[in-house]
């Protein structure tokens, strides 16, 4: 018999094949945890002389692996033992039973085969390895202390265990326990209290929870698992006493297969039958949150306890998950409960003892008084008696509780315990409110606008009862255009064409990139879209502050031009009143409600709201309305107000949130007054300058397609296109040996690089000497291309902190123009693939924009490089050290940091003296 013919097909190719099978031997099936397969196995090889290692329980808490070369020494492997098993120094054996020319069938889990392997060597000729699957390691110590509590309570030894009882059938498999005295306790695997913590993933080695091994191809020859979900021919034979899935590996997997399978009834399988039934097979064990904290209760009090605190509440977390403070930060809790509201922040004694708690609500009652945000009476219970019958008594008689610490006699916290499994405090739509205490805290003012609702005691027109009861929306019409027209006569006022709902219609789809959800840039006759935002006309170029509408489609504009949306007409009511104010157009059309919050959140969080902001937000009433005002969120409701607008015959579409141009003009008007009357449009003695984000497209697009189309002159364009393009943008402030450096690295790593060399006049040295000495400086290198970077590549248009940064080296920058503008435009014009930047030690603001490069680049399809920076016996090399120099006129050391055509450069400009 050869296990190992040859088989000339390609082991990548024809492998895994999967099998639903079982031993036609009755009673090796009823032995078996499953189908019989291993002891089919073990017969093929003892019949030419082969040893079989596998794993025999030697009493009920020992299981170790033994040699077998007999089948009635084989006998005791069948079955599983839920244990770990001792390997007794059998690999020794195994490598020796090789050498002396043996046949070799090893049993065991992923991980014990993959160490054998690398202890005789994979995949050895005379070796066949047979892997169960495996879902974790359960501890030793639960089993052991269980036994132990179990022995004292019935005043009995336990003397045999049968983990796969299948006396009530192969899916109703039961644990057997065997007593001294003849007596028998069966019940349920599922019920058995070992056994049910390891498959919730509480009675686990932690390590499992990454194993390796749990992916597919399996590198055994065979693996066998339950074929649970089977659902083949085979299965009115086999479903009483168990089928097998067996998935074969290698051609040593199939020859051994092909000789057993006259003794079995098998039926080949899909992948995905098989992964659907034994998710095992590629996917590792969950551990549960509970996981920590069984183990270590396990090694401080008894199994019972351990067992009753993990069964019986969704999860328990050791003290070093939790949040335990001696003082709190306004700021620190802000971020806990951004994550979770339902978190508890403990607050400690010097000592340790806990002597209150803050929770998401006594923080929201109280935002503004911080010495109230401590509540000094906790529900908690002591780790000794019956304490799970305690906490159980707590939830029952309180639903808002929904974590309990357990304490010590000392007062210190030991556990938590969570009345759910996974915290709904992360998904609790209350999380927002963070997003307006933050507003608060930075005191920035906030104005939360409820959009039109309906009105049941309103006498509606029949054209709108019929648009609302039958849900006709813009899109329905647009769909029809020819139906509906007297419809869009009615909101438009006047005859409109299919052609111009159709300009109206083309709104471009949303995509999260930079972090944030931003509608795709688009430009067209009646909606324009730049850096995710729609466009608000009549922006002016110098203004005090911004205010930032958020909203759905009523923000972005519904069924509007670009001159018609809410951020628009708001617009234009501040200029006409000499307001110094930018309104910026933050809409989602179609988003949700959490998309809008997340994108606040992040504006918040990156600084994108500046200090002396206004923030609307523009939506329906979300239930948590009541708190905004403790955040000094302002509340205003346009419902009554727009329907006294509508008693003057205007309309809308299927309700009075989508509504016409005339409609968001209205409203426009009413938060305007709502706003100048509270007096937060007045001037704030600050000036910032016009920014692209806000930019008009078609503007925008015209002048960056000018400077496209003057580079396209100076680069060879025809093979751009067909090679590995790369990017270095560089001040070269002047141009020293550092940047040489980092343009030769990134050039080997690319068959063209472009340089854009920064444009603006805001350096130390003017942009015609940096551009002539970044060209004189790698004239050499063939494959670079030096270019000027315009104004859409760090200039005082998109990144004007740029030009700040030695006044004031901690300003928080904003680049998403910058990024947004390269990555969206300037790179798909070059085909450019990669990015390159130096690393920065010394330049805070220069790190941030690099961080940022990592996180944005890569949402355009481009890769960010960061060669280290080349540093000499005088330290690192920057322009900044050369400058310096240049002032006091060392001339030995400038020649150390800048490379020879500068030094000339310079000397020809007068800046050196010879």
């Amino acid at each position: 018999m050869n296990f190992w013919a040859e088989n000339e097909e390609d082991e990548a190719d024809r492998y895994p094949l999967f099998m639903a099978a079982f031993s036609k031997d009755a009673e090796n099936v009823l032995s078996s945890s499953s189908g019989g397969i291993f002891y089919e196995l073990c017969k093929a090889v003892i019949e030419i002389g082969g040893t079989v290692y596998g794993v025999l329980l030697k009493d009920v808490v020992k299981a170790e692996h033994q040699r077998a070369s007999s089948l009635s020494e084989a006998e005791g492997f069948r079955g599983s033992k839920y244990m770990r098993s001792n390997l007794n120094g059998c690999y020794k054996n195994v490598k020796n039973d090789l050498e002396q020319g043996k046949t070799v069938l090893f049993s065991g889990v992923g991980c014990q085969i993959t160490a054998l392997y690398s202890y005789v060597g994979a995949h050895h000729e005379r070796l066949l390895t047979c892997e169960v699957v495996c879902h974790g390691a359960p501890l030793t110590e639960a089993f052991t202390k269980y036994i132990a509590e179990k022995e004292a309570r019935k005043g009995d030894k336990i003397c045999n265990f049968n983990f796969r009882d299948k006396k009530n059938g192969w899916k109703n498999n039961c644990f057997t326990e065997y007593y001294s005295n003849g007596e028998e306790e069966t019940v349920l695997s599922t019920e058995h209290p070992v056994h049910s913590l390891y498959l919730q993933g509480i009675n686990m080695e932690e390590k499992c929870a990454d194993c390796p091994c749990a992916k597919l191809p399996r590198k055994t020859d065979i693996t066998l698992a339950d074929f649970w979900k089977y659902e083949g021919m085979l299965l009115k034979q086999g479903e009483r006493n168990g089928i097998s899935l067996v998935s074969i590996n290698t051609k040593i997997g199939e020859s051994i297969f092909n000789n057993i399978k006259n003794n079995l009834c098998y039926e080949t399988v899909s992948q995905k039958e098989a992964l659907d039934s034994c998710k095992h097979m590629n996917q590792t064990p969950a551990a549960h949150p509970s996981l920590k904290a069984f183990k270590t209760l396990l090694a401080n009090t008894d199994f019972q306890t351990a067992y009753d605190l993990c069964s019986t509440f969704g999860e328990v977390i050791l003290v070093e998950k939790l949040i335990v403070l001696s003082d709190i930060f306004k700021e620190y809790i802000l971020d806990v409960f951004s994550k979770d509201t339902q978190e508890i922040i403990y607050v400690a004694d010097q000592e340790g003892r806990i002597t209150g708690i803050v929770t998401f609500g006594a923080f929201l009652r109280n935002f503004g008084k911080e010495s109230e945000w401590i509540n000094k009476e906790f529900s908690s219970v002591l780790l000794e008696g019956d304490c799970s019958r305690e906490i159980e008594k707590i939830f029952a008689h309180n639903d808002k509780i929904n974590r309990i610490p357990i304490m010590d006699r000392d007062g210190r916290i030991l556990y938590e315990v969570r009345r759910y499994l996974g915290s709904g405090g992360k998904n609790d739509p209350r999380k927002a409110l963070i997003l307006f205490a933050r507003l608060a805290d930075s005191g920035n003012k906030c104005f939360y606008v409820n959009r039109p609702d309906t009105l049941e005691d309103f006498t509606y027109s029949e054209k709108e009862m019929r648009r609302i009861e039958n849900q006709v929306s813009f899109p329905v019409m647009q769909a029809d255009v020819a139906s509906y027209k007297e419809d869009l006569k009615d909101l438009f006022a006047k005859d409109v064409t299919a052609d111009y709902i159709k300009a109206l219609s083309k709104i471009p789809p949303i995509v999260q990139r930079g972090g944030r959800y931003k509608h795709v840039d688009d430009c067209s006759e009646l909606v324009n879209v730049i850096n995710g935002c729609r466009i608000t006309l009549n922006q002016p170029k110098i203004y005090d502050f911004i205010i930032h509408v958020y909203g759905k489609c009523g923000v972005f504009g519904y069924a509007v031009e670009d001159r018609e949306t809410l951020p628009a007409a708001l617009q234009r009511l501040c200029n006409a009143h000499h307001k110094p104010v930018c309104v910026v157009n933050h809409g989602l059309w179609g988003a949700d409600s959490e998309k809008i919050l997340y994108n606040l959140g992040r504006d918040i969080e990156e600084g994108i709201i500046g200090p002396n902001d206004l923030v609307i937000v523009y939506m329906a009433n979300l239930p948590w309305m009541e708190d905004l005002r403790r955040f000094s969120v302002e509340t205003l409701d346009t419902t009554l107000p727009f329907h006294e607008f509508l008693r003057q015959g205007e309309t809308f579409y299927d309700k009075p949130g989508h509504m016409t141009a005339k409609g968001y003009s209205f409203i426009a008007e009413y938060i305007y007054r709502q706003l100048d009357g509270s007096g937060v449009l007045e001037p704030k003695g600050t000036t910032h300058c016009f920014n692209t984000r806000h930019t008009y497209k078609e503007e925008f697009m015209d002048n960056i397609s000018e400077y496209l189309k003057m580079i396209e002159k100076m680069l060879p364009m025809d093979l751009i296109k067909n090679v590995k393009v790369g990017a270095i943008v560089m001040n070269c402030n002047p141009f020293t040996r550092g940047h040489r450096f980092l343009i030769r690295e990134a050039s080997k790593r690319v068959d063209i690089l472009l340089l854009f060399v920064v444009e603006e006049n805001k350096s130390f040295f003017l942009f015609s000497d940096r551009l002539k000495m970044v060209e004189l400086g790698t004239e050499d290198l063939q494959n670079v291309y030096v270019v000027p970077s315009g104004k859409f590549i760090i200039s005082t248009l998109t990144f004007p902190e740029y030009f700040l940064k030695e006044q004031k080296p901690e300003i928080k920058i904003n680049t998403a123009n910058d990024m947004e503008i390269f990555g969206r435009y300037i790179a798909p014009a070059f085909h450019i693939s990669d990015r390159f930047v130096g690393t920065e030690p010394t330049d805070k603001l220069t790190n941030q924009y690099n961080d940022m490069l990592k996180r944005i680049l890569p949402d355009y399809g481009i890769r960010l490089w960061e060669i280290p920076r080349i540093s000499n016996d005088n330290g690192w090399i920057s322009a900044k050290k050369v400058r310096d120099l240049l002032e006091i006129k060392d001339r030995k050391t400038l020649h150390t940091l800048i490379p020879d055509t500068t030094y000339k450069y310079l000397v020809e400009k007068g800046m050196i003296e010879e």
